[in-house]
C-alpha cells in the first residue's frame, strides 16, 4: 500500500484574516489613515477595505473622524 502524503488544512476565513491585516495595520502605524491608504498598503481591494471598515465603526472597534480618517 503505498504512503500518501499528508497536508495539513488551514481552515481560514479570507475576509477575517483580511480584517485582522486592516486591524494590525492601524495599530501599527498608530495614527489615523484614510481608506485609500489602508487599500495602498494592504493590497486588499478597496470595496472590502471600505465594508470592512464600516463594520469594525458599527461594532466601535474603530472611529471615522468627520474628515474621513479611521482610528
Amino acid at each position: 500500500m503505498p504512503l500518501r502524503k499528508t497536508t495539513k488544512r488551514l481552515y481560514l476565513i479570507p475576509v477575517l484574516s483580511k480584517a485582522l491585516d486592516i486591524l494590525e495595520l492601524l495599530q501599527a502605524e498608530n495614527q489615523p489613515m484614510t481608506l485609500e491608504a489602508i487599500h495602498r498598503q494592504t493590497k486588499i481591494s478597496k470595496t472590502t477595505v471600505y465594508r470592512v471598515l464600516k463594520t469594525f465603526v458599527h461594532r466601535g472597534y474603530l472611529s471615522q473622524s468627520p474628515d474621513g480618517l479611521y482610528r
